[in-house]
């Protein structure tokens, strides 16, 4: 019985662990959403990409290699571009 309570014990310490590192990541989660709607509350409205929007807004933009095309050289099939938000991360995932 007492070999029952101690393992028990432990899973919820366990889980405890795991909670609060949870709580944790969405705290810093919502942290990243308020700073990005700070960024937003600056612009009005946004017509088109000029340079100011797209520094504010983009962290980076990643391009992978190419993928090609079977059987063809220098024919591309498609190539990744991965994009990531100023606080927020990567957009599209």
């Amino acid at each position: 019985m007492l070999s029952g309570y101690e393992t028990e014990q432990k899973n919820l310490e366990s889980k405890e662990k795991t909670l609060r590192a949870q709580v944790e990541e969405l705290k810093s989660k919502s942290a990243n959403i308020d700073s990005f709607m700070k960024l937003v509350s600056r612009f009005d409205e946004i017509t088109e990409l000029t340079d100011e929007v797209a520094r504010t807004f983009i962290d980076r933009i990643e391009v992978h290699e190419p993928i090609p095309k079977p059987g063809r050289q220098r024919s591309y099939e498609s190539q990744q571009v991965d994009i990531y938000l100023a606080y927020i991360g990567q957009w599209g995932n």
